[in-house]
């Protein structure tokens, strides 16, 4: 494994305002980001971009150790926290350190799709959210907008869609 730079979150923000909460989910990500991404960061950053070479290891284990349920209720599996929306972000910064792309499958379930999923009803919870953070199915994301890339907020998205008869195009 080569050197890696320091951390500097550690010695920036000394943790002044990050719940108590936060600092011990940062504190498990980070242990499972050495143990378990250091070893194999390399040999996944420079993997083709298939379906076969998905880390579906990898992705079993962020669930086993329950970085996939960071953010989500209690009744769904996840870990009830009391500010859920600081969590996910120290969890994508501590595995990015080792791997951007197992940070971004996270962040994915996590930020992304999850929390979408979360705002569902009980049955797109039940049938999506919890299989997901149980690493039971992955979630995925596309966008159609090339202005705004990930950030689809409502001030970048251009597509529109317009009723013809019975289709939405």
């Amino acid at each position: 494994m080569q050197q890696l730079p320091p951390r500097m979150q550690d010695k920036l923000y000394h943790d002044m305002i990050l719940p108590e909460e936060t600092l011990q989910v940062r504190k498990m990500a980070r242990e499972f980001a050495m143990r378990e991404l250091a070893p194999i960061a390399y040999e996944i950053a420079h993997r083709e971009e298939n379906k076969a070479s998905f880390p579906f290891g990898i992705y079993r284990k962020l669930s086993a150790e329950g970085l996939l349920r960071v953010p989500f209720s209690k009744d769904v599996g996840g870990f009830g926290l009391r500010y859920p929306a600081y969590a996910p972000a120290v969890v994508v910064g501590e595995l990015a350190y080792m791997s951007n792309s197992i940070a971004s499958v996270c962040g994915a379930c996590a930020i992304l799709a999850g929390n979408t999923l979360s705002h569902g009803s009980n049955l797109v919870k039940k049938k999506y959210l919890m299989p997901m953070i149980a690493a039971d199915k992955i979630v995925a994301f596309a966008t159609s907008e090339p202005t705004c890339s990930t950030d689809l907020s409502v001030r970048n998205l251009k597509t529109t869609a317009e009723r013809r008869g019975t289709d939405t195009l």
